[in-house]
């Protein structure tokens, strides 16, 4: 043999369950592989909603406090909720106006759909937060 292939494919390789949990992409192969999932990426990811909902029990609430999509499992259920990774995740907006006591506000300075709400609360803005915040902060220059 005058080349060798640059790779050689794995007999019996196994797919990494940590990553793919996390691939928005690979929620039909999650779905039917329940028993190979990583529970703890699966509720970062945003097209997992359905499986995440029908398995509450599995849910890591850390991660899925920060999912964009997870809006209506979190105002559920709120006592599990992470506040700080909540203020973060730019859908959670009406969940955090409703519970300003619960806020983290240098998360929420960050948050890019939370510019009305900061607006508001210009006391409790988090300046060198802000500063990262990609939305315009005209307002307080």
């Amino acid at each position: 043999m005058l080349f060798k292939p640059l790779y050689k494919k794995k007999k019996n390789s196994k797919l990494n369950w940590k990553y793919l949990s996390r691939n928005p992409n690979c929620i039909h192969i999650l779905g039917k592989n329940l028993n190979k999932v990583d529970w703890e990426s699966l509720s970062e990811n945003p097209n997992a909603i359905p499986i995440l909902e029908n398995n509450l029990d599995k849910v890591d609430w850390d991660n899925l406090s920060r999912n964009p999509n997870a809006i209506p499992i979190l105002q559920d259920n709120l006592d599990k909720v992470n506040w700080e990774l909540l203020s973060g995740n730019p859908n959670a907006i009406s969940i955090l106006e409703n519970n300003l006591d619960k806020v983290d506000w240098d998360s929420l300075s960050e948050n890019p759909n939370a510019i009305p709400l900061l607006q508001k609360n210009l006391d409790k803005v988090n300046l060198d937060s802000l500063s990262m915040n990609p939305n315009p902060i005209h307002f307080i220059i």
